[in-house]
Formats: structure tokens, sequence, C-alpha cells
């Protein structure tokens, strides 16, 4: 399959490429040139941020920013971990709403966007249920660029249920403004015997909410050296016969406001 260029933003505001009628462009970004692990700390994030951000890390984060929106667009980040998401747009001037489950990882986004981004005042943290998006982040309704969704399989609580993921998608299409995009993104899950990849879910459950699939990305978490893939050092010593070496974004947009008659 031919890779399809990458998007670039139109000056002030994003600008969808035509709506794919046949099949989804697909991208290939090597995300991971810098080992993921040392980008988390070349960037002076709070220890233990990677561990509240499996499937999101500081390049990805970058690059679907800096695809996606321009200087001065709101960014949301849902189900925030570490914020990653929050504290790198801010970095590319970007305002950012971040939205963590917990009042303990809203310390932790907090603590990250103080210690990296040197105007922190563009990031503004709203702990609370991101299945209630609208509620939480009432400011933001359609008004995102942006929303980066990148859902945990299950709530951090001890309860340990899973989300509603069509209700956590349907809050994040309220929030974006006519023309915005979301930005989901996922690992393929090694469970026991099996591989487990929610990114067919999230497709299903965005296109019911009424936004166009408009482009698939495989983000490397593995380095290119070579022409080759160079797997994760930590899980090979581990004797993993399979190691999952890429992280899935879908991109969607909101169609355009309907024009007056």
């Amino acid at each position: 399959m031919a890779l399809a260029p990458p998007l670039s933003p139109a000056p002030g505001r994003p600008t969808a490429a035509p709506v794919p009628t046949e099949t989804v462009p697909l991208n290939v970004w090597p995300c991971a040139q810098v080992p993921i692990s040392e980008q988390w700390t070349e960037a002076a994030y709070a220890i233990g941020s990677s561990v509240y951000s499996a499937a999101l890390f500081p390049e990805l984060a970058r690059r679907i920013v800096a695809t996606y929106t321009s200087p001065g667009d709101l960014v949301v980040e849902a189900a925030a971990g570490s914020g990653v998401a929050a504290v790198e747009a801010a970095r590319l001037h970007r305002r950012a709403v971040a939205v963590p489950p917990t009042d303990v990882l809203a310390a932790l986004v907090t603590a990250n966007a103080r210690r990296i981004v040197r105007r922190p005042e563009l990031v503004t943290v709203l702990a609370g249920d991101p299945e209630a998006l609208t509620e939480v982040a009432a400011g933001s309704v359609s008004r995102a660029a942006l929303v980066i969704l990148a859902l945990p399989r299950r709530r951090p609580e001890a309860s340990r249920l899973r989300w509603d993921t069509a209700a956590v998608v349907r809050g994040a299409h309220a929030l974006l403004a006519p023309g915005g995009f979301l930005a989901t993104v996922s690992r393929v899950a090694h469970i026991g015997d099996e591989f487990v990849d929610p990114s067919a879910t999230l497709v299903r459950v965005a296109e019911t909410t009424g936004l166009f699939y408009l482009q698939h990305i495989v983000a490397l978490t593995a380095s290119i050296r070579d022409g080759e893939l160079i797997a994760a050092g930590q899980a090979m010593a581990r004797g993993q016969r399979h190691v999952v070496t890429h992280t899935d974004v879908q991109v969607f947009r909101k169609p355009e406001a309907p024009r007056d008659v």
C-alpha cells in the first residue's frame, strides 16, 4: 500500500484532507529514533510519568499536535495520565486542557506542566471523569481544534472497571469545533496468549458519533537502523517472542457546520 503524505495544517486553522471514499490513507511515523525512555527523561518529565501513558509518549504527542493544529489552537487531552499531550501542545504554543480522571493524576499533570512548559498557564488541568467531558470541560465545548484520546483499558480506581468508550468519544465530539480533529491512540495489548487490538472498536464508535475517519497512522515505537526495526531491548531480554513495535493513531474529523441557506 502506498503511503499517504502527512497532512499539513493551513495557517490559522487546521484543514482536513479530502475524506477518503474507499480506503483510509496510511502513514508511518518513525517516533522512536530516540528511545522512548530517553524522550521522557530528556524532556524532564516527572519520574513515573511513562507508567500512566502506555500508548502516548512525547515524540508522538508532539507530532500529532504539530500536524493537526496551529499555534494558538485549543488542544484537549481526554483521560490524561501524565499530561504528555497537553504539555507538548503548550510547548508548541497551543492552549491545552488536560482532563485526568483522578486528583493524583491531576497533580502529576500540573507538576509536569510546571517543570517543562515555559508558560505553564497555557495548560489547564481539570480533574474529572472523562465519560463526562462536556461537564468537566464545559468551557471547551465546540472550541477544540484537536482532542487527543489515549484511553487506558481500565479505570485507575481499585474497581478496575472498563471505560465506557462510547461516552468518552461522544464527549470528545462535543468538544470539537466544526472541522476539528479527534486523534485516538491505542496499542495492541498482549493478554494471556492473545493480542487484543482496540483500534477497530475506536473506529466504529467514532464513526457512530458522526466523525469522518480521515487517516490511520502507524507510529513506530522501535527505531529504524540500516533499514531494519530494532525492537525494545528490555522486551527481548525478557524472552518475549513477539514484541509490539508500533502504536496506532486513528484520526477523525468533525464535519464543518452547515452553511446558512
